[in-house]
């Protein structure tokens, strides 16, 4: 007859297991390692008809743009935190000074005021980078990591 570990004995032989394994992917990040992701961002031009004091419209570019999503990974470290750490965006290369999100608890990133876009003003920074079909856009994570 096979002898039986204490933890046989106990019916805690899965658990231990489970946790040696854990352990095991711990110790090389796997298992506390979680990816960054981004969704593409569409960013359209409008042309809005703004009238002026003379009493003659002219054409004024307007940008609008979908959601920036943008997700935070994590390291292998325990109890890493980067809530309120500030996202640089670039464009094209490009830094793009004022215009940063911060992230959140749950490690996803938003812009001033919780929201996933960015306001008129900045986007008004980005319109001019942009070339026409694909651009590039990158996110950096800048402060006390």
């Amino acid at each position: 007859m096979a002898k039986k570990s204490i933890f046989d004995s106990l019916g805690l032989s899965e658990t231990v297991s489970s946790i040696r394994e854990k352990i095991n992917a711990g110790t090389s990040g796997a298992i506390f390692r979680r990816t960054s992701g981004v969704a593409d961002v569409i960013v359209v031009e409008h042309e809005d008809l703004v009238p002026a004091d003379d009493g003659v419209a002219t054409m004024r570019p307007r940008w609008v743009c979908s959601d920036f999503i943008v997700h935070a990974g994590r390291d292998a470290k325990l109890g890493q935190d980067y809530e309120g750490v500030s996202v640089e965006i670039f464009i094209n290369e490009k830094l793009i000074p004022g215009l940063e999100m911060k992230v959140r608890p749950d490690y996803s990133c938003c812009f001033e005021g919780e929201k996933l876009r960015p306001d008129p003003d900045a986007l008004e920074k980005i319109g001019p980078l942009l070339n026409d079909g694909d651009n590039s856009i990158r996110y950096r994570l800048v402060g006390d990591l």
